[in-house]
């Protein structure tokens, strides 16, 4: 409430009910998120972060229930905060296993319904880079560990990939890839647990050319990503 002015002290601004949740709800433990339904969006705005500005009143033409609750569903799940390393630590931090599911079960308790009518009302979860910001995410694995969620959720998933470039595109073509040659979700984890165990295993000593070239590249990354699930 003291500052920031970006995705969610704009939301909870736009949405002044979502503040109640403030009483009711405490710090969230590693397993745990918050699933918040019926908020519904008086003001309109524009800006971000010390630009925002109010822009007038907003009319909220979302669907409702029968007793005027409207059907906007909010799930919070909060990431872990990699933003002080290095660009070249980040992602060995992020493969360590604990890490990694740490943050599968977090959106795996954001993503899946908590109640059957939540369920009906919201087959599909929106999403984007989680913790990729000031935190430091590296948002090719927090897509793919946010996807393994869902799928496990029985929810499907949009990405929003805001300006990561390319990321739309390396995550289109491994979900095609996947889905043609039907590999699931453990065996993506499979690779996951290989990869972190390569990575650790030299993290003493300089990594191998091929490991330090995925760590660097994004694009190096999915490739490994898409060539050891199809050998699984």
């Amino acid at each position: 409430m003291r500052g920031g002015c970006v995705q969610e002290e704009i939301r909870f601004s736009i949405c002044p009910e979502l503040s109640v949740s403030q009483m009711f709800c405490e710090v969230m433990d590693d397993e745990e998120a918050i699933q918040i339904i019926g908020a519904e969006q008086f003001s309109a705005y524009e800006g971000y972060g010390r630009s925002l500005r109010y822009d007038g009143d907003f009319e909220d033409t979302s669907a409702r229930e029968e007793d005027g609750t409207v059907l906007n569903g909010i799930s919070a799940i909060d990431a872990l905060h990699h933003g002080c390393m290095f660009d070249f630590t980040r992602l060995i931090t992020q493969l360590d296993m604990w890490c990694m599911l740490r943050e599968l079960n977090k959106a795996l308790a954001g993503f899946k319904p908590a109640h059957p009518s939540i369920a009906k009302a919201f087959p599909t979860v929106a999403t984007g880079n989680w913790g990729c910001g000031v935190y430091g995410g590296h948002t090719d694995l927090k897509a793919l560990l946010q996807w393994m969620a869902a799928s496990e959720a029985g929810v499907s998933m949009r990405y929003f990939p805001f300006n990561e470039k390319n990321l739309g595109n390396r995550l289109k073509k491994l979900s095609q890839i996947f889905d043609l040659n039907k590999i699931t979700v453990g065996s993506l984890w499979s690779v996951l647990q290989t990869l972190s165990g390569e990575i650790h295993n030299n993290s003493d000593k300089k990594l191998p050319d091929r490991l330090e070239k995925l760590v660097e590249s994004k694009e190096a990354f999915m490739q490994y990503i898409e060539e050891h699930a199809l050998a699984t």
